[in-house]
């Protein structure tokens, strides 16, 4: 896994699979949450968002294990693929 962004109230890490050649997974780990530092996110996410497409990557996927991570994952633009991964929904999102 690849760190693409890292403080000390959010880390997004990217993870490249064999079976996917179009895009990358997205992984993130929430440690503390405000609708403040959700706003300065959405900076920092659109410039990751601008890197991931400069390397090549037409889509992102998250694989959310439960309801909040899905509306998280939503929050940051990913839709329903209408596909599952290991029995959890595995989200899309194009770039």
């Amino acid at each position: 896994m690849r760190v693409l962004y890292s403080d000390e109230d959010i880390e997004v890490f990217a993870e490249k699979s064999a079976e996917i050649t179009s895009g990358v997974f997205i992984h993130t780990n929430v440690k503390n949450f405000s609708l403040s530092k959700y706003k300065g996110f959405m900076v920092i996410w659109g410039k990751l968002l601008i890197q991931l497409k400069a390397e090549g990557w037409r889509h992102l996927y998250a694989v959310p294990p439960g309801p909040a991570e899905e509306k998280w994952e939503r929050m940051f633009g990913f839709k329903d693929s209408g596909l599952q991964v290991s029995d959890y929904k595995l989200m899309i999102l194009e770039l």
